[in-house]
């Protein structure tokens, strides 16, 4: 009898606990926020690196099995919001490849990049777009490593 007494009691704490926890989460004043800018519509092309890239609005069987093979070698980007959904997918050349991911924030607008090109990978990431040089658009990026694969 002195157990079960003890299980509600304990079950009880438990339970108020959870509760004040959501009230306290609930009343912090954090409405959502409305986002006011839409999402960057990508150009046709632009030019970074020494390469023309072209937007094209095709992502094949060939785009996951590529991606596929970068993300096995980098499993900490699992569940990253930085790369939620469908990329952007440019091409420069017969092999090369960019794809972009972009994510509106109430701050602005970001933006994750795998790259392959020449056979090697290498991603980087910044606020703004990554179509537009640093110099002309106040975006800040962030190279974050190559890789061959």
């Amino acid at each position: 009898m002195a157990k079960r007494v003890a299980e509600k009691a304990r079950m009880c704490s438990l339970l108020r606990g959870i509760f004040w926890l959501l009230l306290a989460g609930c009343n912090r004043g954090d409405a959502v926020t409305e986002l006011e800018d839409a999402l960057p519509e990508p150009p046709q092309e632009w030019r970074d690196g020494g390469l023309l890239w072209r937007w094209t609005a095709e992502y094949g069987p060939a785009d996951g099995g590529l991606l596929e093979r970068y993300f096995r070698q980098q499993p900490d980007l699992a569940g990253s919001p930085d790369i939620a959904g469908q990329p952007l997918v440019f091409t420069s050349g017969a092999s090369d490849r960019q794809y972009v991911w972009l994510r509106q924030a109430v701050d602005g607008s970001y933006w994750y990049s795998v790259r392959h090109v020449a056979g090697r990978f290498s991603a980087r990431s910044g606020q703004g777009v990554p179509w537009q040089s640093a110099e002309h658009s106040g975006e800040s990026s962030q190279r974050l490593g190559a890789a061959s694969l």
